[in-house]
């Protein structure tokens, strides 16, 4: 059984689906959803965390979550693999305790290389 949603909590911190944040990021909506995913092969844990359950079966995610799929969709387009990005997040999420690593006031840069 699913963890019980917390709507008090939803609405305060935003609802947002996956259909906006793939019109915000200019990708698809199943593009999207894979960020929210954990990797099937390398069983990393999702590029990006919803504390969110499924509204009839559809992902939805709180405003920083949506923050958090600008810039996986930026690092996405300047080549860095959705792999390279969950390793990323898992180490950011240990070393500094935090839920929402890539919607802090840190700076990010790449290099370009995948």
């Amino acid at each position: 059984m699913g963890m019980v949603m917390d709507w008090q909590r939803a609405v305060h911190q935003g609802v947002y689906p996956v259909a906006f944040a793939a019109k915000l990021t200019d990708m698809s909506a199943a593009r999207v959803g894979e960020w929210f995913r954990p990797s099937k092969s390398t069983r990393l844990q999702p590029a990006i965390l919803t504390p969110f359950e499924p509204i009839k079966g559809r992902l939805v995610m709180p405003f920083l979550a949506l923050v958090e799929s600008r810039f996986v969709a930026r690092f996405r387009k300047h080549g860095l693999s959705l792999q390279t990005i969950r390793k990323a997040a898992k180490k950011l999420r240990k070393d500094y305790e935090l839920d929402n690593p890539f919607a802090t006031e840190r700076r990010f840069r790449t290099d370009g290389n995948a």
